[in-house]
Parts: structure tokens; C-alpha cells; sequence
């Protein structure tokens, strides 16, 4: 089936919730030869419409959000649910449906009955995109004079990186965690539980309370914790990533690998199950050339983190010189599979596809 299916949508409604849904329609729109159609925000109007699709961003799990995606899923005839965020994957198999599409900010480890799945790599494509507008960021990375093995930047205090913090040798890494799992402002904790990346951007006089905060760098928005801690870089030869979930059921991608990518470095990563089998999925390698990466298969997170932990520890008896040289076309190869890839362009064409595909299907059916 041609990308360039005449999609005639005449007589269609589009529902998009939020101006970032409008605007991936718009972009989408581009890949298809496309007739008149109509896109509101207004979901009475929408549902008073001969033929109804739907475009929804879940931004939050609440309740009332649930209910307003339950109406949706009850009513439209396709719906394209995009999750950036992928903290929860219950929703996917709650809207598991021939007609629901989702987009999500990682991969789901179980099958879907119904729906198909395609990746919202929005960190990806955001994270990327500040560094080719800065790329005098990633000049400032240097590989002398490095003073410790692991950057371990554990962030918020969460179960999982308790088990690093209680684990990983504070000696030969440089270790921060924040002493509570609560939001506090970042510019009052000590540099032993967060360090500010003054040599990019001085500390605002606005109150930061997490790290995904916007802040404008050079005249452009950025999270804080897209911000490459140079200076701990710096001084360290690899990076101990604890990202945001743990789960096994799904994987979120965040910021927290990405940095490490574009600053061609090796990781290690506490996360859920199958992690790092995700993320050679999306074409990325990783580093079982030299470490044992059996733990990326456990099932326990307990066990998991522990022997991601002793991989770290094991990394110590070797010259990490000689480690930075086995590694480079490992590194080399991600940092180009990252900046080369249109993150953006493969999801407006994602959503080119399920249109065409409603289409084509509907056409099929008279």
C-alpha cells in the first residue's frame, strides 16, 4: 500500500486535545495526497460527526483523563493515543482495540491483542535537536585527566536507586542522589546530592522543584535534565544510568541515556527488564563486547540492579583507556545512529500510515 494514497477525509472530523496533537497532524499531513477535512478541539461538535478521529496526547493518568479517553475510545472510529511519557502501561491494555493506535515514549514488553504500537521518541528528537542548535556544548567534552570511573547521577530517591547508591563504590564514582523523593528546589542542594551545570547555564532566580523544568540556554527551551553535565564528564569515563522506571513490563526512554549517547560514552543502566534489548531494537548497540550484560534478562530488580552494580565494580580492574579503545565504533555508531535519525520525521510518518490504513480499510468495506 503506496504511502501516497489518496486519503479523501472529506466528510472526516479530526479531534486533536492539545496544540502539540494538532501540530504532529499537521506535519503527518504532509506525507499524504489529502483533501478538505476539519480539526477541532471541541469533543461535543466531534462527536456529532459522520466519521470521527481522534488524535490524544496523555499528558497525565488521572482519573478524569481516563474517563475523557474512555468516551473517546467508546466513540471514535480510530484513535491515536500518544504517551511521551510512558510511566504507566496498564492504559495500553485497558484501550486494547482494532481501532486504538499507540505512540509511546519507549517499547511494551507484552503483546497487544489488538492495537498496533509505534514509538514517541519525544525525548530522543528534543534531546538531539538542543545539541545541533548547541553543538559548542559538546566541543567542551575532553578525555584527559579523568579522575573517576562512573558518572552515577541517581536524582530523585526512588527504590531501585537505592539498591545503586547502596551498592556503587562513592570512592571511584562521583555519585549525587537527592535525599528525598519529594519535589525541593534544585538550587539549594549540596553537591553531594545535585550538582548545578553552571558552566552552561547559571542558576535562575526562579525556584526550580524538578528536574524536568524548562529553562532557556543560548535563547532556547530546554528541560534542565537535557543539560550534559560537562564537568562531571569530564572527570569520569563512563556513565551508570538509573532511569526514570524500572519496570519490567515496558521500557520508558528517557534523557537519562540520551546524554550519554551524544557524549559517545559506555552505560550501564539500571532500568526494568530488556532495557538495553529495546534500545538495540531502535538500531542502537550496546557494550556486551566488554561487560557482561546478562542482567538486562532478569527478572527480579533486586537482582538486576546488583549485577549491573558488579559490572561497574568490575570495570575498575580494567584499564580504562584500553575500555575507551574497544568501545569507540560502539560509541561512534550510537552517536550517529542518534543524530542521523529524523526522530520526528519516522513518527509523522507513523501516523501517515494508520491514516491511510483507516482509509484504505474503510474503502475495502463498502
Amino acid at each position: 500500500m503506496p504511502l501516497l494514497y489518496w486519503l479523501n477525509i472529506i466528510m472526516y472530523s479530526i479531534y486533536v486535545d492539545t496544540e502539540q496533537a494538532r501540530w504532529w497532524l499537521s506535519q503527518a499531513t504532509k506525507f499524504l495526497k489529502i483533501g478538505d477535512y476539519t480539526v477541532t478541539d471541541n469533543l461535543e461538535e466531534w462527536v456529532e460527526s459522520p466519521d470521527r478521529i481522534a488524535l490524544v496526547e496523555i499528558l497525565e493518568f488521572s482519573k478524569e483523563i481516563k474517563e475523557k479517553l474512555t468516551h473517546i475510545c467508546k466513540t471514535g472510529h480510530m484513535v491515536l493515543i500518544f504517551m511521551p511519557e510512558l510511566v504507566e502501561s496498564d492504559w495500553c491494555k485497558e484501550f486494547d482495540s482494532p481501532g486504538v493506535f499507540f505512540f509511546v515514549g519507549g517499547s511494551l514488553n507484552f503483546q497487544l491483542n489488538y492495537s498496533q504500537v509505534n514509538l514517541c521518541p519525544y525525548f530522543f528528537w528534543s534531546t538531539k535537536d538542543f545539541y545541533v542548535s548547541n553543538p559548542n556544548i559538546l566541543a567542551q567534552l575532553n578525555s584527559n585527566n579523568k579522575t573517576h570511573y562512573f558518572d552515577v547521577l541517581l536524582g530523585r530517591q526512588k527504590s531501585h536507586r537505592d539498591i545503586v547508591f547502596k551498592n556503587i563504590d562513592r570512592d571511584k564514582n562521583i555519585v549525587t542522589y537527592f535525599p528525598t523523593n519529594q519535589d525541593l528546589d534544585l538550587r539549594n542542594y549540596s553537591q553531594s546530592e545535585f550538582v548545578w551545570p553552571s558552566e552552561i547555564l547559571p542558576k535562575p532566580d526562579q525556584e526550580i522543584p524538578f528536574t524536568v523544568q524548562e529553562v532557556v540556554v543560548n535563547n532556547q527551551i530546554v528541560s534542565l535534565s537535557q543539560i550534559i553535565p560537562v564537568d562531571i564528564y569530564n572527570k569520569t569515563h563512563f556513565s551508570f544510568v538509573a532511569e526514570t522506571v524500572p519496570a519490567n513490563e515496558w521500557t520508558f526512554f528517557t534523557e537519562k541515556i540520551i546524554k550519554p549517547i551524544l557524549a559517545r560514552r559506555l552505560f550501564i543502566v539500571a532500568a526494568g527488564k530488556h532495557y538495553l534489548k529495546n534500545l538495540k531494537r531502535l538500531g542502537f548497540k550496546t557494550f556486551n563486547k566488554v561487560l557482561d550484560e546478562s542482567y538486562d534478562g532478569i527478572n527480579d530488580t533486586e537482582t538486576r540492579v546488583n549485577m549491573a552494580c558488579q559490572q561497574a565494580e568490575y570495570l575498575k580492574s580494567i584499564d580504562p583507556k584500553l575500555v575507551t579503545h574497544q568501545i569507540q565504533s560502539i560509541v561512534e555508531h550510537n552517536y550517529n545512529v542518534l543524530m542521523d535519525t529524523d526522530w520526528q520525521q519516522r513518527m509523522f510518518k507513523d501516523i501517515a500510515s494508520v491514516l491511510i490504513k483507516y482509509q484504505y480499510l474503510k474503502d475495502h468495506s463498502k
